[in-house]
């Protein structure tokens, strides 16, 4: 509508045709800085519209070179931050992630980043670990919590995504199409991802602005060792959730789940496989899963009362995710229940088939800090 006015600013003589003109620029330019983040994150909750929106302002100032205009150098210049942001996003394998309102995409980047990435206005962090000897075959993780715009948001607050060697381990569930279909309200649903969930229910998203109450990141550190990021999700009613989690590069992530019940309710923590990944080991304090190139083990160390297993249902949509528009992938989903009023899942996922790296792992309740042994050395951090 706006390069339409401008056009028309240009073609016609008119009296008015420089208040189009202006019109056009200033709503263009309002656009531009309401859908970006300060580090050119578009805020639509979704990688795939990061990149439709960004080759939709591309050619909108390609349209306006062509009569002397501009949307501005400051404008302009944001427009590297922009590309910049698939050196961080997009997996090792160079496929952008299902997350939000996304479908399985591979983009051509040269410039992959395999350090960490936080935006708080887009409510996601980037943690990765670079495998030297084979890139593709480097450690990648999302941490999603918060959000700017309710615009393409899923269910997804507190949830995680991880590649590792080559292989979707954990993913998200896509976009599937829109509209009110059963397969579009589970994609998008909190069981659709890798997260907490309360009785079988969704929450509800409260608006923007005061959504960074209830629902963000609240600390991020990054060393040598390790990346921490910790979160919160209060918009259940009566309930407040706190995860943290800490990545050992290269191949060992531990998570905190901390759940604060008014009474006593159901508690899942769910993980979604990649649709290549399969559980060999049912435990539910020792789950191993495979993929492709890689074991997987998933220890609960502070228990749970049950694990279900559940297997795709394209039917009636449940454990599937969509890749591509309008269709449906039958995966595996792991769902740890815990029923009380306070409930802590400690969860360690270790990559590899014998993976010892990391030992002696103890969390005191009452001074939340988590003692444990890395490569021999013995660390404690405060969750």
């Amino acid at each position: 509508m706006d390069r339409a006015l401008i056009q028309s600013g240009v073609v016609f003589e008119y009296e008015q045709s420089d208040n189009w003109i202006n019109k056009g620029l200033f709503r263009l330019k309002d656009n531009f800085y309401h859908s970006y983040s300060s580090r050119g994150i578009h805020l639509e909750n979704s990688s795939e519209y990061h990149l439709v929106v960004q080759n939709h302002f591309i050619s909108i100032e390609d349209f306006l070179n062509k009569y002397n205009l501009s949307l501005g150098s400051e404008i302009v210049d944001i427009f590297e931050q922009i590309e910049d942001y698939y050196s961080y996003i997009l997996k090792p394998d160079g496929f952008l992630p299902t997350i939000g309102d996304s479908s399985r995409k591979k983009i051509n980047n040269k410039n992959k980043k395999y350090t960490s990435l936080l935006d708080l206005d887009a409510g996601i962090a980037i943690l990765q670990s670079k495998n030297n000897s084979n890139p593709k075959r480097s450690t990648w993780m999302s941490f999603v919590c918060g959000y700017s715009t309710l615009t393409h948001k899923h269910l997804d607050d507190l949830s995680i995504t991880l590649f590792y060697n080559g292989d979707d381990i954990f993913v998200d569930s896509g976009k599937h199409s829109y509209g009110s279909s059963p397969a579009r309200g589970y994609v998008r649903s909190a069981k659709a991802h890798n997260t907490i969930v309360i009785n079988d229910k969704n929450y509800k998203l409260p608006k923007p602005k005061i959504a960074k109450d209830k629902i963000t990141i609240t600390d991020y550190a990054s060393n040598q060792i390790y990346y921490f990021v910790k979160g919160r999700n209060f918009a259940y009613e009566g309930v407040s959730i706190e995860r943290s989690l800490i990545f050992f590069k290269p191949d060992v992530c531990i998570i905190l789940d901390r759940i604060m019940n008014g009474q006593s309710q159901k508690v899942s923590q769910i993980f979604n496989l990649g649709p290549s990944t399969s559980v060999i080991q049912k435990d539910i304090n020792h789950t191993i899963i495979k993929a492709p190139n890689s074991h997987i083990h998933i220890e609960q160390l502070n228990g749970a009362d049950e694990l279900v297993v559940h297997k795709g249902n394209k039917d009636k949509p449940y454990a599937v995710i969509s890749e591509q528009f309008s269709k449906l992938t039958e995966t595996h989903q792991l769902e740890y229940i815990v029923n009380g009023d306070k409930v802590f899942f400690l969860t360690v996922i270790r990559m590899g088939k014998d993976n010892d790296r990391v030992s002696n792992i103890q969390f005191d309740t009452m001074s939340n800090i988590l003692a444990l042994e890395v490569d021999g050395k013995s660390i404690s951090i405060v969750m």
